[in-house]
């Protein structure tokens, strides 16, 4: 695989991580400013991923259910987590270390791609930004 479409699969990948995580801490956030905030970085999460799938299916690349078993995953792991804990402050730590998670991935696949297009390195930028200001905004609940 080519380095742009490379670094556009990890930004995918990573996007819809950060998007299903979202999806299944949000019925347990009991905060109404958190989950104001959750909403936003899903909205944000979901274009920038929908961005890397349209790159990705313009260069013929199939995008369909290649990380489906990640993400199930994650999400069992989330439930299980939560399950006697679901305090803000225990949500706020899950989503910031996915969110460091995702930005280690995302960097190490970028550091791997020199020479990937740059639209590849903006929407990886784009990721890594979202998954930093999910940090900074969850700090607060820590």
């Amino acid at each position: 695989m080519d380095p742009t479409e490379k670094l556009l699969q990890t930004s995918l990948q990573t996007a819809k991580m950060g998007s299903s995580s979202i999806n299944t801490i949000l019925p347990k956030v009991s905060d109404a400013s958190m989950r104001n905030l959750l909403v936003k970085d899903l909205e944000s999460y979901d274009e920038v991923a929908g961005r890397a799938e349209t790159e990705l299916q313009n260069r013929s690349v199939d995008t369909k259910n290649h990380h489906m078993v990640g993400e199930m995953m994650a999400n069992l792991a989330i439930q299980m987590k939560t399950t006697m804990d679901n305090s803000p402050s225990h949500l706020a730590e899950m989503m910031i270390q996915g969110a460091n998670m995702g930005v280690i991935e995302i960097v190490r696949s970028q550091n791997g791609a020199k020479d990937a297009a740059p639209m590849s390195h903006q929407i990886a930028t784009d990721v890594i930004n979202i998954s930093t200001r999910v940090v900074n905004e969850m700090k607060p609940y820590l």
